[in-house]
């Protein structure tokens, strides 16, 4: 379908417009003026400098040739790995799963649907041996 079919695109267009209104279907630089224009510029630097502020009243710590906020320094580290597969937790659902059950939530998922063989199946899998792999 190299070739546009524009009987098609008129009919998801009035479908579009049907469920969402005309709105959704025009083109964004219709309604665009100049007054919005200077509002969206005056906006954006606005909030440039409202970041820059808060940035400035950061307090900044050189340590290892780089600076960094003192905020970052009090936080205590932790180690986001499962301890049961070493992985690094990469959602918000891993974190939860290792504070409540001490492992992420695939290995969790993998105990509680498995039983007995999913356990089992987590230590071969994880153990790291190359037999039981």
């Amino acid at each position: 379908m190299t070739e546009k079919d524009w009987n098609k695109i008129a009919q998801l267009e009035r479908a579009i417009a049907q469920r969402w209104g005309e709105e959704a279907i025009q083109n964004p630089k219709g309604n665009w003026t100049d007054e919005k224009e200077q509002e969206y510029k005056k906006q954006i630097k606005e909030l440039w400098d409202k970041e820059r502020e808060l940035e400035d009243k950061e307090i900044k710590v050189k340590q290892n040739g780089f600076f960094i906020t003192q905020k970052l320094l009090n936080r205590e580290t932790q180690a986001n790995n499962c301890p049961v597969c070493n992985k690094l937790a990469r959602t918000s659902k891993d974190d939860v799963y290792i504070i409540k059950f001490e492992c992420c939530f695939n290995c969790y998922m993998l105990m509680v649907l498995g039983g007995r063989k999913g356990i089992l199946l987590a230590f071969h899998l994880f153990c790291g041996h190359k037999a039981c792999i």
